[in-house]
């Protein structure tokens, strides 16, 4: 299978007026699904004598230097007529991607290339019956091409998994739609994780909570997580984590050097006040008058970690 991208006259008397959407819609899921004679048509019309294709290649049809939709190729017309059949049972639209967004996704993951489209589509289907809407499926394998590697029994499998671990089936699918790596991480991986918070004074609801709210801390460092927790559990202020579990995200090193900074200044760190810690870069500049790189050259976490070991 070969991959063609056939460019589409936005001056064409069928496209004038209509934006992509409704191209989208109305071009490719109505006019090419029309019934003809004995079968449906699926006949395109286009303008380029250079079309060379083969029956099953993937043709990719570009609006405004956007791939907007996709079909297997099955035959073309002789000259001088330019039409071109594609099978409607392989007519997919997605948000718009442009090709140096397409080009650079294969590069990334070149195994795609690998796949055919019935795998593909196979996947898409799968999703699509999860409850997953083409736009979340375009987002998802943006951003996880891979997905489309896995076969269908692993995805179902973890998803089960998942839930086996206390998750509703809607939060697993809201979790993977949040952060589709997580059906790469494996569920001895992800127990490992809620052994560590478990190690640190959390709650098994308070894991999930935070799982739910930021499902890429599953893919968390151990080492790193672990630094984490202890920091917090050291000054003081891991219940305000436990209720915003986003405020894990920030980096350790900043947070740190906040808090020697603050410290030494007299500001008393405790729960109420550890907002101080978690605001943004300028805010804290503003009000402290110390930017982000100074504090970060005064204060360092991983040379305070090193001092500690020596003197143990």
């Amino acid at each position: 299978m070969k991959i063609r991208i056939e460019p589409m006259n936005e001056n064409n008397e069928t496209f004038i007026g209509k934006d992509i959407k409704e191209i989208q819609t109305k071009c490719f899921m109505i006019d090419f699904c029309k019934v003809g004679v004995g079968e449906k048509c699926g006949w395109y019309e286009y303008e380029n004598y250079g079309l060379d294709a083969n029956e099953g290649d993937l043709i990719l049809f570009q609006m405004n230097n956007r791939i907007i939709a996709s079909a297997k190729y099955v035959m073309k017309l002789p000259k001088p007529t330019l039409a071109f059949k594609v099978d409607t049972n392989t007519i997919r639209i997605f948000k718009p991607i442009t090709k140096e967004e397409l080009h650079a996704l294969m590069l990334k993951y070149p195994v795609v290339l690998c796949m055919s489209i019935e795998n593909i589509n196979a996947k898409i289907d799968v999703f699509r019956t999860l409850g997953y809407s083409k736009i979340d499926i375009v987002k998802i394998s943006k951003r996880l091409p891979t997905i489309f590697c896995y076969s269908i029994d692993n995805i179902k499998t973890k998803i089960e998994d998942m839930i086996s671990l206390g998750f509703t089936r809607e939060e697993v699918i809201k979790m993977i739609k949040l952060f589709p790596s997580v059906l790469s991480i494996s569920i001895d991986n992800i127990k490992n994780k809620i052994n560590i918070f478990l190690e640190h004074g959390y709650t098994y609801d308070e894991i999930l909570y935070t799982f739910k709210v930021i499902p890429s801390i599953i893919a968390s460092a151990p080492d790193s997580l672990k630094r984490k927790l202890n920091f917090y559990n050291t000054i003081g202020i891991s219940d305000c984590i436990k209720a915003k579990p986003i405020k894990l995200m920030l980096s350790l090193n900043l947070v740190y050097a906040r808090y020697r900074f603050l410290s030494e200044r007299g500001i008393i760190i405790d729960e109420k006040s550890s907002v101080k810690l978690f605001c943004n870069n300028k805010q804290f500049e503003r009000v402290n008058g110390i930017s982000k790189e100074a504090l970060l050259n005064m204060y360092s976490y991983d040379n305070e970690v090193k001092k500690n070991e020596r003197n143990i």
